[in-house]
């Protein structure tokens, strides 16, 4: 998770590390066939100057191996535990606006599931950051976390088994 977390630095101009593995998460999940050549160059298009293009086709292909381990350990890449909540909610709703519009750029296969994950992730886009830090908070923080983990995934099995 460091090297992708360095490698997102490297390659982002002006957005910040989660917003961008959101956008390649959502291009990467949303692509029938591993290009990263092809979701690097869609990147650029929908953030035009803000990524160094040299560095986009090495991110999109750790995106791509991420997402596609086969242990499940493709987590979004957000802001540590340490940070404050409110920050966290902010960066899990930038993450999560960011995908769907990666993935709303391509032509994807017409599904229920999909759609039904899509609609969640729109209304977790639209967090409140304005919470009081309670255990409560943390512990539905983890939890939503959790379910864009696990949709994300899905979404990307469902794409994956639509090509064949």
């Amino acid at each position: 998770m460091e090297d992708l977390t360095e490698l997102l630095v490297l390659t982002s101009i002006a957005l910040p590390e989660w917003e961008l593995h959101g956008l390649s998460v959502g291009v990467v999940v949303g692509m029938q066939v591993e290009d990263p050549i092809a979701a690097a160059r869609l990147i650029d298009e929908l953030r035009p100057g803000l990524c160094v293009p040299s560095r986009l086709t090495e991110l999109c292909t750790s995106v791509h191996n991420q997402v596609c381990a086969t242990d499940l350990s493709f987590h979004p890449l957000l802001p540590d535990d340490e940070m404050p909540i409110e920050t966290r909610l902010e960066a899990l709703g930038e993450w999560v606006g960011a995908f769907l519009e990666g993935f709303g750029a391509l032509k994807h296969p017409d599904n229920e599931q999909i759609d039904e994950a899509l609609a969640d992730f729109g209304e977790i886009s639209k967090v409140d950051s304005n919470v009081e830090n309670t255990p409560d908070a943390e512990s539905s923080y983890i939890d939503v976390v959790e379910f864009v983990r696990v949709g994300t995934m899905l979404i990307h099995g469902i794409v994956q088994q639509d090509k064949d």
